[in-house]
């Protein structure tokens, strides 16, 4: 009996569980299992910077879009202009003929012209080519470019391509096509325009600017008949403007408000014209109020008439404010205080009278005979 007793003890005590020594690694590696409700949102951050990166690259490829679209459009006003200074050139002495030399000459220069802008570059917005290719503009000069023959092909009219204006003469190409009789040009002493002698200008400095205006000034003159109006010298001015400087006009004009365009004052200048000026010597009460009404429209201001007579007083000579029995306070507008203060040194002029007649030598003594 007490062996069955001591085996059924060993038995129960080989059949109880040993105490659970891997709990801490099980509560470890629960530790490490990510948890689904903190990785969604990193999952949400990371959906919405692709978001924005992906937006942020679509605004860069619309911008250079735009940049792109803009060159293309300066680039085509540029080839524009070239190509009817190309359809304006011709030889002084020579006449214009019309065979296939000339054609292939275009189309060279067409392709010396087409080539840099398919290749995207040019030089400060000039297209550079050979000394060969291009010649000088001319004003009375017959385009390369042929209509097609009308019903009587003994002759054919072609329309002048300079950019001299819209009267510009029109030449007729008999029959013959290695032969043209210019008609008689259209300004009114019936003489042709050669091509002037104009430097490009660029705007480096002034004295490029002053040849620049010194040689259109003389072409002018010259041929004054032709340029009887200021839009064909606006025009003849133009030309001869680079295109680089054309371009960096339009886009400084394009946030300048009409006003400032039309008058060509800042405000700021103006503001400071007629605050800082005062009366000359030799400037009369008129002519300092109408140079100091002159700038005030150029710049924002509340000045009531009370206002304008006092800046106007204070500024005066110290004369004519002694002199003055009345002040702006005596007076409602602002005009007849101006005639007011004009009598007043109209007054002491009068009483000054005029300047003694000075002599050459007054301490010379006479001499008398003895």
């Amino acid at each position: 009996m007490l062996l069955e007793e001591k085996e059924c003890r060993n038995h129960d005590f080989s059949v109880e569980t040993p105490p659970p020594i891997q709990a801490p690694w099980s509560r470890q590696t629960e530790s490490l299992e990510p948890n689904p409700t903190q990785s969604q949102p990193t999952d949400e951050l990371d959906t919405e910077i692709s978001e924005a990166q992906a937006q942020l690259a679509n605004l860069i490829r619309q911008r250079r879009l735009i940049e792109l679209q803009q060159q293309v459009s300066d680039e085509q006003v540029a080839l524009e202009v070239a190509r009817k200074r190309l359809a304006a050139t011709s030889s002084k002495d020579s006449s214009p003929t019309v065979s296939t030399a000339v054609n292939d000459s275009v189309n060279r220069q067409d392709k010396v012209l087409i080539t840099p802008m398919r290749n995207g570059y040019s030089k400060a917005g000039i297209i550079q080519t050979p000394n060969t290719a291009l010649i000088a503009p001319s004003e009375q000069t017959v385009s390369p470019d042929l209509r097609t023959p009308q019903s009587n092909p003994s002759s054919v009219e072609l329309e002048n391509t300079a950019l001299s204006g819209p009267t510009n003469p029109k030449l007729k190409i008999s029959g013959e096509p290695a032969t043209a009789k210019e008609s008689a040009p259209a300004n009114s002493n019936n003489q042709t325009l050669p091509a002037p002698n104009i430097p490009v200008y660029h705007g480096r400095a002034l004295g490029e600017f002053k040849n620049y205006a010194r040689c259109l000034e003389h072409h002018f003159d010259r041929y004054s008949s032709w340029y009887i109006t200021d839009e064909r010298k606006v025009t003849r001015t133009l030309k001869h403007v680079a295109f680089d400087l054309q371009n960096e006009w339009k886009r400084q004009i394009r946030n300048k408000p009409p006003e400032q365009l039309q008058i060509g004052v800042s405000p700021e200048v103006a503001r400071a014209r007629y605050v800082d000026s005062y009366q000359r010597p030799f400037q009369s009460v008129t002519d300092f109020s109408n140079w100091i009404q002159q700038w005030e429209p150029h710049f924002h201001n509340d000045l009531s008439e009370r206002d304008r007579m006092r800046h106007l007083f204070e500024h005066l000579s110290n004369k004519v404010r002694e002199e003055a029995d009345k002040t702006y306070l005596d007076f409602t507008h602002y005009y007849d205080f101006v005639v007011y203060l004009q009598r007043i040194e109209d007054s002491i002029d009068k009483r000054a009278g005029p300047l003694r007649k000075k002599f050459s030598n007054p301490r010379k003594r006479h001499h008398t005979g003895s």
